[in-house]
């Protein structure tokens, strides 16, 4: 891994309807919800792993890559953008895949 890469834990994949969270005492994923509206994710979602935001949960990521991954895949990528938002989640990082260079 580079080392301006960091890990992110992707649980929802790009494009999809179905939003997985990460369940301890399983395991494993968690299929939460489903998103009823015309919406999909439009790029992969996850965390940053270990990692901890003021709400006590890790980090959320969005990794944007042409080729979507899959759930429970762990993707080394680059920080481009922490956005610091003061809603439910305050911060979300955007990253990049860190094979891909430009």
């Amino acid at each position: 891994m580079a080392d301006d890469a960091i890990d992110v834990f992707i649980d929802t994949p790009k494009g999809s309807r179905a939003k997985y969270e990460w369940d301890p005492d399983r395991g494993g994923l968690r299929l939460d919800r489903r998103l009823y509206s015309a919406t999909v994710f439009p790029a992969d979602y996850g965390y940053v792993a270990d990692t901890t935001g003021a709400d006590g949960e890790a980090l959320d990521a969005l990794v944007l890559s042409d080729d979507g991954t899959f759930p429970g895949c762990w993707v080394a990528a680059r920080p481009c953008v922490a956005l610091h938002c003061r809603s439910r989640t305050p911060v979300w990082v955007r990253a990049l895949p860190g094979k891909n260079r430009p």
